[in-house]
């Protein structure tokens, strides 16, 4: 059921992003295996999404001691996070650099390469160009879990979850008739 909600969060967002904006261009294209990483950093916090695919476990965990507030999402999201990004300007704002003195700041890492745009600009488009980017990744990020440990999908925890509530009901209701 959660991860219901979150793809339809997900293509509404997706939806409202096509009917407010030009047609969405594919700038970065999600390889299987390789780390395509998102991060929206305000002024001490910062919110970093990865694919699924790009690393493991082991490795989430690491990178989470320095980014606590990493989630790993399925490499489809990324995907469509990078092309609702690119719909809205974000590769025409940002510059190849991994810089800035601004406290507020997005950058897409992708075949290490990084994408840096602050929210220091000159004219009120590229202002709002990064205002609908940060928007749009803060939407995603919310939408996501925040494990990063269990090798186990959404699907899978939906799975468990769910057999936990029914071995619950089962053993409340054998209480129930034993009264």
């Amino acid at each position: 059921m959660a991860r219901l909600s979150i793809i339809t969060c997900l293509t509404a967002l997706g939806l409202v992003q096509c009917a407010t904006s030009p047609q969405l261009e594919r700038h970065l294209t999600v390889r299987e295996g390789e780390i395509t990483a998102v991060s929206l950093q305000q002024g001490t916090t910062r919110l970093t999404l990865i694919n699924h695919s790009g690393v493991t476990a082991e490795q989430a965990d690491s990178a989470r001691r320095n980014d606590p507030n990493l989630k790993v999402i399925p490499d489809s999201q990324v995907q469509e996070l990078l092309d609702l990004l690119g719909g809205r300007g974000f590769f025409d704002i940002a510059g190849p650099s991994t810089e800035t003195n601004s406290p507020a700041w997005i950058m897409v890492e992708h075949d290490k390469q990084p994408y840096l745009a602050a929210s220091s600009f000159q004219t009120q488009e590229e202002l709002t160009a990064w205002t609908e980017c940060f928007n749009v990744i803060f939407s995603v990020y919310n939408a996501n879990y925040a494990f990063t440990t269990s090798s186990m999908s959404a699907d899978d925890l939906e799975r468990e979850s769910n057999q936990l509530n029914r071995s619950t009901q089962a053993t409340r209701a054998k209480t129930i008739k034993k009264r």
